[in-house]
């Protein structure tokens, strides 16, 4: 069987349809949407509502209006358009210099990254944020691949953190500062997924849903606990992020080369706000997603290499006295070691693999968001209520075809070169090229084929309200109701054979021949049904189920009218989880 030609892998995104209406109901304002990132909670900031001069030698956003966290008390922070403290001399592209004609000038959206910049300076704990100033603007195609672009957060390419034998095209296995147990957070609340872990199913919510992303490596005393290595708070948009009406559609095709299929991504968002007879303003927004993904993923892979030896001094086959390798000695696991492997002359030892193997996994991805809003704020601007809604539904089939070798303990020390054959090595002793079999019959192979399919949701919906019934007197209210629901199948077929492995890693990708161990050609062993037998099948089912009631009471107080307020802040939070799973 050949090995997998030589080749790069080329991801190609075609956008086949973008449409920004922007209706413009005010006299000024721009069309592009500022990402509010809440403020926080001791809310001492003031938002930013016209333009400042810049004062020489303040970055940009250095002011507190940007600032992180999802539980303010504050209703003008919440409730003002374009909560920024970033202004235009901040996010302004300096103009080329015309008496350099070579000079070339990159333009690019400097408002998410002064507004990520002073959610970090401004925030009680160590925080880092990736904003969208722009609707669908934020990058990759999953919040969990957009995570890895903040500094001490990493993801892993594979199916699972522990299962490094599956590639995966999309990242997953969130983890931040090496540690795993990352807790999630919508828009400062705690969320879940019934999938596992404590986190979210960061890779099921799409990105154009997301306003910005944030994440805690500290916990503060207020936040809430159980992110061990710490928090990611999603934070979605709302009605009030912008004065403006919306309409935003947009569409593109995702193209995998190794797969040749093409599949759509459309987003399409409406926001609008009224100006109400009795002063106050309402709000409302919604939003959807529709995002579909094939890939292939091609792989070749080595069995474990191991030193080996030649032991066998005097050539006759056998271990004889005083031949062989002590290991461990003076402990009660002392034992030895009896190798034969034809090491070249000159060396003490090479590295050789017990096997080689291929796979080749077929992804079928989609992922369906819908998030609304609504706000009202009354005219006294003492009363803002905020109900939000996200529903995040995903489905992954993929079906893979691998043929690997089956070695153990007692392979170790019993394959060796194919009679007639010399391997070759490098100059560190490692194996480049040879031909590979274990004496006796050959390598135990086994040619698997398994289909995996996963289906699942995760529903929140939550009501804040916020209410200041005097100047010092600050109430919070906030509930929430999470559901989560999986719906998982694993089928497994398994043949096998015996036979050994052709292997040349010369090139960019090795290249993976298997051998028939009795001098048969290839074709006439493969064909032969006495060669091949069926050696297991198995199947799993599991469905998962969870739901989340929390309820949340804030009051603040201030005490003192000086410039430097005393505040008392009185909070009673009360969460009633409740998982429910069932497996088959």
């Amino acid at each position: 069987m050949d090995g997998f030609n030589a080749r790069k892998r080329l991801g190609a995104t075609a956008s086949m349809l973008a449409l920004t209406v922007a209706v413009q109901l005010a006299a000024t304002g721009a069309m592009a949407q500022t990402t509010v990132a809440p403020a926080s909670r001791d809310d001492q900031s003031t938002p930013q509502t016209e333009t400042a001069p810049q004062t020489d030698g303040v970055p940009a956003g250095s002011g507190a209006g940007k600032r992180p966290v999802s539980g303010s008390m504050s209703i003008q922070n919440q409730g003002t358009v374009d909560q920024s403290n970033v202004t235009a001399s901040d996010i302004q592209t300096p103009a080329a210099d015309t008496t350099e004609g070579d000079d070339i000038v990159v333009t690019g959206l400097r408002q998410s990254l002064a507004n990520a910049q002073s959610i970090k300076r401004n925030a009680d704990t160590v925080v880092d944020a990736i904003t969208a100033e722009d609707i669908g603007a934020l990058p990759d195609r999953s919040v969990n691949e957009a995570l890895q672009r903040v500094a001490g957060v990493a993801i892993t390419r594979f199916a699972a953190a522990t299962d490094t034998a599956h590639f995966s095209v999309e990242g997953s296995g969130v983890t931040i500062r090496g540690l795993s147990y990352v807790r999630g957070e919508f828009n400062g609340r705690d969320s879940f997924g019934v999938g596992g872990g404590r986190e979210i199913g960061f890779n099921d919510v799409p990105t154009e849903l997301v306003g910005s992303v944030e994440v805690y490596k500290n916990l503060t005393a207020d936040m809430i606990e159980g992110g061990i290595s710490g928090s990611v708070n999603i934070n979605t948009r709302k009605p009030f992020d912008t004065k403006d009406t919306l309409v935003y559609l947009s569409g593109s095709v995702n193209y995998g080369d190794y797969n040749g299929r093409s599949e759509p991504a459309v987003v399409g968002l409406f926001s609008k706000q009224w100006d109400l007879n009795s002063g106050g303003r309402f709000g409302i927004m919604a939003s959807g997603s529709y995002n579909r993904q094939r890939s292939r993923s091609d792989s070749v892979f080595y069995s474990a290499f191991l030193p080996r030896y030649n032991d066998d001094k005097n050539g006759n086959g056998v271990q004889d006295a005083g031949e062989g390798r002590v290991l461990n000695a003076g402990t009660p696991y002392q034992s030895t070691l009896f190798d034969r492997y034809p090491v070249p002359s000159g060396r003490e030892l090479v590295y050789v693999p017990l096997g080689a193997g291929m796979r080749m996994q077929n992804f079928d991805r989609k992922r369906v968001g819908y998030s609304a809003a609504a706000q009202y704020e009354n005219a006294a601007r003492n009363l803002l209520v905020t109900a939000q809604f996200l529903r995040a539904e995903s489905s992954q089939t993929w079906l893979d075809r691998t043929v690997e070798p089956n070695v153990y303990y007692a392979d170790a020390n019993a394959i060796f070169p194919q009679a007639g054959t010399t391997p070759t090595y490098n100059d560190d002793g490692l194996f480049t090229n040879g031909t590979l079999i274990r004496q006796g019959g050959g390598q135990y192979t086994t040619l698997g084929n398994r289909y995996f399919q996963t289906d699942g949701f995760t529903q929140d919906q939550s009501l804040n309200v916020k209410w200041d019934p005097t100047d010092r007197l600050h109430l919070n209210f906030d509930g929430q109701y999470v559901y989560s629901k999986a719906r998982d199948s694993d089928d497994v077929v398994e043949l096998a054979n015996f036979n050994g492995v052709s292997i040349d890693g010369r090139g960019d990708v090795p290249q993976i021949n298997l051998i028939p161990a009795n001098g048969q050609s290839v074709r006439a062993y493969f064909d032969s049904q006495t060669n091949t037998y069926i050696r297991d099948a198995m199947n799993n089912r599991t469905h998962s189920d969870g739901d989340e009631w929390a309820f949340r009471a804030d009051a603040q107080y201030d005490v003192s009218d000086d410039s430097v307020p005393a505040q008392g802040p009185c909070r009673g939070p009360l969460r009633h989880p409740r998982p429910d799973g069932e497996g088959e």
